[in-house]
């Protein structure tokens, strides 16, 4: 069956499903889309399938031009088969799709990364680059509500905090990339592709007991859902919270950077008199993100705790160790943050 071209040719509740995809991006995420070019990252599964027929009736609406790209990770045989069918699927709905290739298991043994951190990290970098190379404004992923569950659930065992724990951003303005089915379930995608009869292909390593994500999709999520239905909902629910109070937290950080002060590059001053008024909620969320921007490796809870202690019983000349070789001292000025390297 040829793919829809307009919202008239779908089924109602497909149409109706488009649409909401539709309000979506415009009011939620509050996208500019008119004159754009979109990257689709396809898989060949049945989300990111679902995806391009989606943004094939979408494109025109929102204004949008659309490219497509594909990686293959070196990890399964069958993805030069999925990677053809992809081709003759974008040819049919006029998308120019970018195939790329890549060993996984290889990088992965080089930098001493696990299977799935690896092939994140290739899949986004390859992206990346097509995205400049192409001139993309956006990069479209097929994450779904499932999805954004398991994410939730993920954080949960690696210990998130709130606002972090509500699960991944809909749209992150510095990558590009968005998440425009993040309301839709699962059920819903692989339905409307089998009332199209579009096929897709299953990715076998989705199957592998030894990757988290997949232990936490085939035995604790049905495991939650056969406790509460309704828990894709609340997960919902609680994205949107989170996301607001994400709004909220990074406006007041904003705020709070214009009273650092920068020493040398590699070294940030929180002053005592801008610390002293906040909350320590807030003065903790501040000593993160500014740790953050130090390097790539995450604080401790227990670490940022040890140091607001130290720093309300104000014992100057402490200094706490963090990941990534990072410091923190306490002194008469405020909190000094810096690279091991930069001690003073």
């Amino acid at each position: 069956m040829p793919v829809p071209e307009r919202i008239q040719e779908l089924p109602a509740r497909w149409g109706h499903l488009c649409l909401g995809v539709e309000r979506f991006i415009l009011r939620d995420l509050g996208l500019r889309t008119s004159d754009s070019t979109a990257l689709l990252a396809l898989s060949g599964g049945a989300d990111s399938t679902a995806l391009l027929v989606l943004f094939r009736v979408l494109a025109p609406r929102l204004g949008m031009n659309l490219k497509a790209a594909y990686l293959d990770h070196g990890i399964r045989p069958e993805a030069r088969q999925e990677a053809e069918s992809l081709r003759r699927l974008c040819a049919q709905c006029h998308v120019p799709l970018y195939c790329g290739a890549t060993s996984v298991p290889l990088f992965a043994q080089r930098t001493g990364r696990g299977l799935e951190e690896a092939g994140r990290t290739l899949r986004y970098r390859f992206l990346a680059g097509v995205r400049n190379a192409s001139g993309a404004d956006y990069i479209l992923a097929g994450h779904h509500l499932n999805d954004l569950a398991e994410d939730l659930l993920l954080r949960i065992t690696r210990g998130s905090g709130w606002p972090e724990l509500c699960g991944m951003r809909a749209y992150d303005p510095d990558s590009g990339i968005v998440r425009p089915l993040l309301q839709v379930t699962k059920q819903e995608l692989t339905s409307l592709l089998q009332d199209l009869e579009i096929t897709w292909h299953e990715d076998s390593s989705n199957q592998d007991p030894r990757y988290k994500r997949n232990r936490i999709r085939s035995r604790i999520l049905p495991l939650i859902m056969e406790e509460n239905p309704r828990f894709l909902q609340h997960v919902l629910r609680l994205w949107r919270l989170g996301s607001l109070d994400r709004q909220d937290l990074e406006t007041r950080l904003c705020e709070l950077r214009r009273g650092e002060r920068h020493p040398d590059p590699e070294t940030i001053l929180l002053p005592g008199a801008e610390l002293a008024p906040l909350s320590e909620s807030l003065r903790l969320r501040w000593l993160k993100d500014a740790l953050a921007r130090l390097g790539p490796e995450q604080s401790l809870a227990e670490n940022l705790f040890q140091l607001e202690q130290a720093w309300q019983e104000g014992k100057q000349g402490a200094v706490l160790q963090f990941p990534g070789d990072k410091r923190a001292r306490v002194n008469r000025e405020g909190i000094f943050l810096f690279r091991e390297s930069r001690e003073r």
